[in-house]
C-alpha cells in the first residue's frame, strides 16, 4: 500500500517539472535573444550620439572637426564602408551630412553639412582609398540636432568634371582672398565657397597638383615688415585650407610683400585690394 501511493505522487511531480518546463521554453524561450553590441547596423543613415560614456557629439555645433572618440556604432559603418571599398574598386560612396540653417559656417565650403561630410571623407583618404571615389553632400536638417547625422550611400557615378574643365577654371585664375579690416577674419562669399568645393574635387581628380598660397600687402611701411605680414597672413590662410581637409605636402606658402600689387597704391581702395592673398594651381 506504502509504494502504491508513491508512485501516483511520483508520476504528479513528474509531470509538473516537465509541463513546467515546456510552458517556460514556449513563452520564453524565444525572448531570450544573445544581441552582439559589436554587430554593424545595416542601414545606410546612422546616428552617431554617444553613449553616456562617450556623451559629446559627431560634430560640435558650428563646427565641422570630428570629435574624438567616436562612438562604436560609427566606428563599425567606417570599417564596413571601409571593407567594402577595398575589395571593390569599382564602388563609389557619397558621404552626406547635415547642418541647421542657424549655424554659423566657419569652413571654406558653401555649407556646414558639405564641410562635415568633407571631414569623414578623410577617414577613408587616410586608408588608402582614393579620394575621387568619394561624392560629399550638405543637407539642410529640418528640426533639432544633425551634428550626429551621417549618411553613407553607394551611388553609380560621382559627377566630378574632366579633368580639363577644372584646369580652365582655375589656370591662370587664383582664388584671391582678402581679411576684415584690422582683423584676421577672412572674408570668403558664396562664389568663393563654391570655388573651394571645386577646387578640392580638382586636388582629388589629379594627386600630382599642389597650391601655392602667396601673401601681399599694400606699400605702406617697410618692406620688411610687409614681407613678414605677408607671409603671416599666407600661413593663416593654409592653417585654414588645414583644417578643411588640403593636405600639407600639397601647400606650399610664398610672401611677396608689396612687390607685386595688382591696383594701385596711391588711393585707399587700391591698398586695400593689395592686402590679400591668393590661392592658385602650380
Amino acid at each position: 500500500m506504502k509504494n502504491s501511493r508513491i508512485v501516483p505522487i511520483f508520476l504528479s511531480w513528474l509531470i509538473w517539472i516537465i509541463g513546467g518546463s515546456f510552458t517556460y521554453h514556449t513563452l520564453c524561450g524565444h525572448s531570450l535573444m544573445v544581441i552582439n553590441p559589436d554587430e554593424p547596423h545595416t542601414d545606410n543613415h546612422i546616428s552617431s550620439t554617444k553613449s553616456s560614456e562617450t556623451s559629446n557629439n559627431l560634430f560640435e555645433r558650428n563646427g565641422f572637426e570630428i570629435n574624438k572618440p567616436w562612438n562604436l556604432s560609427f566606428d563599425n559603418q567606417l570599417k564596413e564602408y571601409l571593407s567594402q571599398l577595398s575589395l571593390d574598386s569599382s564602388k563609389l560612396l557619397n558621404i552626406a551630412c547635415y547642418y541647421n540653417d542657424n549655424e554659423n559656417n566657419p569652413s571654406i565650403f558653401p555649407n556646414l553639412g558639405i564641410a562635415r561630410a568633407n571631414q569623414v571623407k578623410q577617414l577613408f583618404v587616410d586608408k588608402g582609398i582614393a579620394p575621387d571615389r568619394i561624392k560629399i553632400t550638405g543637407e539642410q536638417g529640418k528640426n533639432g540636432s544633425v551634428q550626429n547625422l551621417v549618411d553613407f550611400i553607394y551611388i553609380s557615378k560621382t559627377n566630378l568634371q574632366n579633368i580639363d574643365e577644372y584646369r580652365s577654371m582655375f589656370e591662370h585664375n587664383p582664388i584671391i582672398l582678402y581679411f576684415k579690416s584690422d582683423s584676421d577674419k577672412l572674408l570668403i562669399d558664396n562664389n568663393q565657397r563654391e570655388n573651394f568645393l571645386l577646387l578640392s574635387e580638382y586636388l582629388d581628380k589629379d594627386p600630382s597638383l599642389k597650391l601655392d598660397i602667396s601673401g601681399h600687402t599694400d606699400a605702406t611701411g617697410s618692406r620688411e615688415k610687409n614681407v613678414a605680414l605677408s607671409r603671416e597672413r599666407a600661413n593663416f590662410v593654409k592653417e585654414k585650407l588645414l583644417k578643411n581637409g588640403i593636405r600639407q605636402m600639397r601647400i606650399n606658402v610664398l610672401a611677396f610683400g608689396p612687390d607685386r600689387p595688382i591696383v594701385t597704391n596711391a588711393t585707399k581702395e587700391g591698398r586695400a585690394k593689395n592686402r590679400r592673398v591668393e590661392i592658385s594651381v602650380e
